[in-house]
C-alpha cells in the first residue's frame, strides 16, 4: 500500500499524539516496558524511537510507522492520525 509511505511533518498534531502515546506506554509502571521492547515490537531501531520521541528533532513520521505504532499500542490509527473518533482500537470497533 503505497499511501503508507507518505510522510507526516514533525510539527503535526499527529506526531505529538504519537509521542504522547509512546510516553504513556513507556511510563506505565505496572508493566515496566522498555524502549528496546517497544522498538522490537514496532520494528524500529532503539535510536529511531529516541529520535521520534525527541521533540526538537527533525523527524518525519511515515504512515507505515503510524500504523505500526497504532497496532502495538492498540490505538485506532484514524484517531492517531486525525485526533477524531475513538482513541483505542477496541472502542472504534465497539468492543
Amino acid at each position: 500500500m503505497h499511501y503508507r509511505k507518505q510522510l507526516l511533518g514533525r510539527s503535526s498534531q499527529c506526531l505529538r499524539r504519537v509521542q504522547h502515546e509512546i510516553d504513556l506506554f513507556l511510563g506505565d509502571s505496572q508493566h515496566n516496558r522498555s524502549t528496546k521492547e517497544l522498538a522490537r515490537r514496532i520494528g524500529l531501531s532503539v535510536p529511531t524511537i529516541y529520535r521520534l520521541m525527541d521533540r526538537m528533532c527533525d523527524y518525519s513520521l511515515s504512515l507505515n510507522t503510524l500504523f505500526l505504532v497504532a497496532d502495538v499500542l492498540e490505538l485506532n490509527p484514524a484517531w492517531l492520525l486525525t485526533g477524531q473518533g475513538e482513541r483505542t482500537r477496541a472502542a472504534a470497533h465497539g468492543r
